[in-house]
């Protein structure tokens, strides 16, 4: 997809929850990561704000989950089928 800027956490790794996606000229997509749901939402209102006469403006958003570890190793196990690991569990298998 394209450039993308992710939330750095002092440690060296990222986290991210949400991303936006979006084209202005309906070729070219970029992605911007966000950890929080109301930051994502305030940078897409944005801009939508800044492209509203933009007939070429393509965009989505995807909420970013943890999958289990074995199902997502697991060649035989199809995406659609691997199992979402709540966020309260992260870290204790």
């Amino acid at each position: 997809m394209g450039k993308r800027k992710c939330i750095d956490k002092g440690d060296g790794s990222t986290q991210y929850n949400y991303e936006f996606c979006f084209t202005i000229n309906g070729d070219d997509w970029l992605t911007v990561l966000f950890e929080d749901l109301d930051d994502a939402r305030d940078y897409a209102y944005k801009v939508l704000g800044e492209n509203e006469d933009n007939a070429r403006l393509r965009y989505f958003a995807r909420r970013v989950v943890l999958v289990d570890t074995c199902d997502f190793f697991d060649r035989d196990i199809p995406a659609v089928c691997m199992r979402v690991i709540d966020r309260h569990s992260e870290g204790r298998r």
